[in-house]
């Protein structure tokens, strides 16, 4: 598309390249945000590499189309490349973070491959296994599992986050091969469209109840910041918060017991699910009834945009709005 004007002729190398710009880019803000270079300068490049190499993975799987073939190649490392990735970013995030253990990576090492293994021999019908498959990944995050593995520090979440969305969509997309996943940042307009209609309509849905019932402060306007930390906030929820979100609860979830239930009862029970798992996030008993409840009518906002599209990509954006603007402005 844009390689007429370049010396680089190829598509695919061109678009590699981009992607791993774009990773590093985003690597090294992240974490001059969070420690200082100058007092760290070891473990930033450790954390600032770690994080180029989960990033251009969790990127690369929404981008290119070359993975099937990787997928039935007789050579261990494209078969393998993710678990490859993912382990030499743990390790070095480990190091910098002055938690290495060896027993901690060989159980990390061998979770990822019979998890990318045992997908391969369970039926593409069965349903439940993807279900099972997903919702495990999922409490993992949640509940904090991986905090025995690797002590929590100011990156741990972003990591795990990064690296079960990656094994997620490798694993669902790729192997699995569910339909209408549509993970993929050959983004069309429709998608765009659909997210930004849905934030439009949904946002006074979710707010004004919230205000009315004292759940949240009246709006305020943000303190004056940086642009550069709003910019990467956005891509932050994007990509910690609402591509694995949406994975789960639409991606999955909504996706697969359509199939089985009808879209009804597909939307309504997605949703609930998906307002329950934020009961934890606040502590007084009626404050958990609203914030559940308020979460789960944006989860029906969410599921109508990826019904709609048939792509998590809409309903990751109009996610990504929500949480943006209410956390700028309540």
């Amino acid at each position: 598309m844009f390689n007429k004007y370049l010396f680089i002729r190829d598509e695919k190398l061109l678009g590699e390249i981009i992607t791993l710009i774009v990773s590093i880019i985003l690597s090294v803000i992240y974490v001059a945000l969070e420690i200082s270079f100058k007092d760290n300068i070891i473990s930033s490049i450790l954390y600032i590499t770690g994080f180029v190499l989960i990033l251009y993975q969790f990127f690369s799987l929404g981008l290119f189309n070359n993975l099937r073939k990787r997928l039935d190649s007789t050579k261990i490392l494209d078969r393998y490349i993710v678990i490859v990735f993912l382990g030499i970013s743990f390790l070095l995030f480990s190091i910098a973070s002055k938690a290495f253990d060896l027993y901690s990576f060989f159980i990390l090492i061998f979770f990822l491959y019979a998890l990318i293994e045992s997908s391969k021999t369970v039926s593409r019908d069965n349903a439940w296994y993807d279900i099972f498959f997903i919702t495990a990944l999922w409490l993992i995050l949640d509940i904090r599992w991986y905090n025995d593995l690797w002590m929590e520090d100011k990156f741990s979440y972003t990591w795990w986050s990064l690296a079960l969305s990656t094994i997620a969509i490798f694993v669902l997309q790729y192997i699995r091969e569910i339909k209408n996943v549509n993970y993929t940042y050959y983004i069309k307009k429709e998608y765009v469209i659909d997210g930004l209609i849905f934030f439009i309509i949904g946002f006074p849905i979710l707010s004004l109840p919230g205000v009315l019932l004292g759940f949240v402060q009246f709006p305020h306007y943000p303190s004056s910041g940086n642009v550069l930390e709003y910019i990467l906030v956005f891509i932050g929820i994007f990509i910690t918060i609402a591509v694995p979100e949406e994975l789960v609860f639409r991606g999955t979830l909504y996706n697969l017991f359509e199939k089985k239930y009808g879209s009804k009862i597909a939307l309504i029970f997605s949703s609930i699910v998906f307002g329950l798992t934020h009961w934890n996030n606040v502590s007084l008993l009626v404050h958990k009834i609203i914030y559940v409840t308020l979460a789960s009518i944006a989860g029906v906002i969410y599921c109508l945009a990826y019904k709609k599209s048939k792509s998590i990509m809409a309903s990751a954006l109009t996610h990504t709005l929500v949480d943006f603007v209410w956390r700028l402005f309540f």
